[in-house]
């Protein structure tokens, strides 16, 4: 009876995919602009040559600049502008490139929101009889951001394929994060059973149905609003998740296998900065480890 109650439970699960398809195709469209706003004693920074490239990257940064053109992440500029940033291609592990730009001078400027991102364990404190897990990713969130045209000329950067700006919220904005945060935040404030750390988003239950109720309501706010997931990295209706560097399933919280595995295969610490760094990877786990203080003891004096 109770095998033909579990086969009746997973026949029952809900296909997300197909009932909200719109949430899984391209990049997504918030509604409502954010502008970047500067301090009053705000000195305009803009460099009139761009970053050498080298020449087997040059055609895949024209095929990627493209791509965000053709995007709406960014558009050329042809006008004169005051602030100018150098941009910077970064190699990913597939082969391919990012593009990024050098805002740090942009960023001294920049008036801070400081919304508060919350503390993980804050966060998975709530979690207490969670039985079913889906895990969301946004799809390039902030760039499904609009900024406003007001301060579009703030991101303008240069590259050998000449100027451009930004349409769309950089990742380099300082206050990037905790402006998605807030927003995100506001997006899902009457949704129950959900955690928000900037662009993922974890949704629980203490049964399938809990769960179900949770997920279609933060579905429906997000479709609502134009944000679309990433479907490589959106996960439903799971007994286990990671999330946040964290393994949760129906046994409780436990750290990630690949967070042990960085502080066991460690190599002992010889100056400052690794014992730092040691005790940076600690303290994210100290939850777990009874009598943290008195294990790390001789860390601490080394």
């Amino acid at each position: 009876l109770n095998l033909v109650k579990r086969i009746y439970v997973v026949n029952q699960k809900t296909d997300w995919h197909k009932e909200f398809p719109t949430l899984f195709q391209g990049l997504g469209n918030v509604k409502g602009d954010y502008t970047i706003e500067l301090k009053e004693n705000a000195r305009p920074y803009a460099v009139a040559a761009p970053r050498a490239v080298p020449l087997p990257l040059r055609k895949k940064v024209e095929e990627e600049l493209g791509d965000m053109v053709k995007r709406g992440v960014i558009e050329p500029v042809d006008h004169a502008t005051d602030w100018c940033a150098p941009m910077v291609v970064v190699n990913k592990k597939d082969g391919g490139i990012r593009i990024c730009v050098d805002l740090s001078r942009l960023n001294q400027s920049v008036k801070r929101q400081y919304h508060p991102i919350p503390r993980v364990e804050l966060s998975l404190a709530e979690l207490g009889g969670a039985r079913v897990f889906s895990k969301l990713d946004a799809n390039s969130g902030f760039w499904q951001l609009n900024l406003s045209g007001e301060c579009q000329d703030l991101t303008t950067f240069i590259t050998p394929c000449g100027r451009f700006r930004f349409k769309k919220l950089p990742f380099g904005i300082c206050s990037a994060s905790e402006h998605f945060q807030r927003r995100l935040s506001s997006i899902l404030a009457a949704c129950k059973n959900c955690c928000i750390h900037i662009d993922d988003i974890l949704v629980w239950g203490k049964d399938q149905a809990e769960h179900d109720a949770s997920l279609r309501a933060v579905l429906e706010k997000l479709r609502d609003v134009g944000m679309t997931l990433n479907k490589k990295k959106t996960e439903f209706n799971k007994t286990s998740v990671q999330f946040l560097g964290f393994s949760l399933s129906t046994d409780g919280i436990r750290p990630d296998k690949s967070k042990v595995e960085g502080i066991v295969n460690m190599q002992a610490p010889k100056n400052v900065t690794e014992v730092q760094r040691l005790m940076g990877m600690v303290n994210f786990l100290s939850r777990f480890i009874p009598d943290k203080s008195d294990v790390m003891e001789p860390v601490i004096f080394l």
